[in-house]
């Protein structure tokens, strides 16, 4: 039995065995008895650990997880799920603990308030669902978990209307920091591409990065004039660009190839607005200011 088919075991409340996964129908474990993963408490109510272990055992996690799940039962991640001794003080203490730390980060957030918003409101009415389902009386209660309660009677009390406004504040914010951050990206972008195609023209490098280049291909002459150079590091001889620039001004050169000093041929895909040969794209001012230098 493989250990998917395991965990649909356990979830149908049959026994089975995998590869380092078994469960006797109420209860599933990784490796062996001392990691339990979950737990029938009864046939609706299901304690999952909140535990972790490895990365093998994240998986089994997943996979019991995932069989669980569209069963309609009452699932409670929590710490103590051994059926010999659970313990529901530490579960009715890390409930509460962690809706008041999610509650806690969403005011400290700076775009994700929301995220952790909605944490904190989930594990309350978790922390509510586990007293009411096992029917814990007040004086049972952890006294931080009483506290907790009694300052936030029910899950519409953790966050006020004025709160729910300065997450929405904060969001706006982040959002309007990081399009700041974004438009001075690529400021920085623009002018380091301008800077390389000088640099490109001065002979001073020999390529530009063609994402840097926006995918668009420059062009250069040689210093002896016998090439046009582009900024993808190719040279065709000065003879064929003249030929085809002629040509192009009688007929249309699309189909046309062209051959570069290494014997590579490519097809021209496109020629009107813009020049398109294999993964050169070069804008028509950039051909005209070559011929313009050339006479042609």
């Amino acid at each position: 039995m493989n250990n998917r088919s395991v965990a649909h075991a356990f979830a149908h409340r049959q026994s089975g065995k995998g590869s380092n996964m078994f469960t006797d129908g109420t209860t599933i474990y990784s490796y062996g008895h001392h990691f339990p993963i979950a737990t029938f408490i009864d046939d609706d109510t299901v304690l999952f650990t909140s535990r972790s272990y490895s990365v093998s055992t994240a998986k089994h996690m997943s996979y019991t997880w995932s069989a669980l799940c569209g069963n309609n039962y009452n699932i409670f991640v929590v710490p103590s799920i051994s059926c010999n001794s659970i313990s529901h003080n530490d579960n009715l203490s890390y409930l509460a603990e962690q809706s008041s730390e999610a509650r806690a980060k969403s005011f400290r957030a700076r775009l994700h308030g929301d995220h952790y918003k909605n944490i904190a409101i989930e594990q309350y009415r978790n922390l509510r669902t586990y007293i009411n389902h096992f029917k814990i009386s007040k004086d049972k209660i952890p006294e931080d978990v009483n506290l907790f309660i009694n300052e936030f009677p029910n899950s519409d009390t953790l966050f006020t209307t004025k709160d729910l406004d300065v997450f929405a504040e904060k969001a706006k914010a982040e959002n309007e920091r990081r399009n700041e951050i974004n438009k001075q990206k690529e400021k920085a972008e623009r002018e380091k591409l301008a800077e390389n195609i000088q640099k490109f023209r001065n002979h001073e490098i020999s390529s530009v990065d063609s994402w840097r280049a926006g995918n668009f291909t420059y062009l250069r002459l040689a210093h002896d004039k016998q090439t046009v150079q582009t900024s993808k590091g190719i040279s065709i001889p000065t003879i064929i660009f003249n030929r085809l620039y002629r040509l192009s001004k009688k007929e249309s050169i699309v189909g046309k190839t062209i051959t570069d000093i290494n014997g590579t041929t490519y097809t021209i895909d496109k020629y009107n607005g813009e020049f398109k040969a294999g993964c050169h794209n070069i804008k028509k001012e950039e051909i005209e200011s070559i011929a313009l230098i050339l006479g042609v």
